[in-house]
């Protein structure tokens, strides 16, 4: 594979993100959505640590300083910001799988899980499906009973 400037790198990805959860939370994006309350931090020595760390994958497992479970777009902006301001860095899984092993790479300090963004579905006013981030392919492929496609 070619070093072009147009390859994204998973590295830049989330420095890309990182940057605009900062300017977002500190006013540059016009629209972002507004900081919501909400969000669990999990800590090494809370109960619930070492289930969020293994998620379905027992092959690995990680040990970041902190598991945020976020529900909203707001909340994953803060959790990225919070990050990003303090240098840790982040990790994001989704619907609690990861083969690769960068969920539980020693080098991330946040994971940001994102499996409580499971919504499914459709929005008439687009005439477009959605599948948020945290949806597993078993909620994806449950008839919703969506009407009007």
């Amino acid at each position: 594979m070619g070093n072009t400037m147009n390859e994204l790198s998973r590295r830049g990805l989330l420095a890309g993100a990182g940057a605009v959860a900062v300017s977002a939370t500190v006013g540059g994006v016009a629209d972002a959505e507004p900081y919501e309350p909400g969000a669990v931090t999990v800590r090494p020595g809370d109960s619930r640590y070492d289930g969020l760390v293994r998620a379905n994958n027992f092959r690995f497992v990680g040990k970041p300083d902190e598991v945020r479970l976020t529900g909203s777009t707001g909340q994953v902006v803060r959790a990225v910001s919070d990050a990003v301001r303090s240098g840790r860095r982040i990790a994001v899984r989704s619907g609690g799988h990861c083969f690769e092993n960068f969920t539980a790479d020693p080098a991330a300090r946040t994971l940001i899980d994102l499996s409580q963004m499971d919504a499914v579905g459709y929005d008439p006013a687009r005439r477009a499906f959605f599948v948020e981030p945290g949806a597993t392919l078993g909620q994806v492929y449950k008839p919703s009973g969506a009407v009007g496609v």
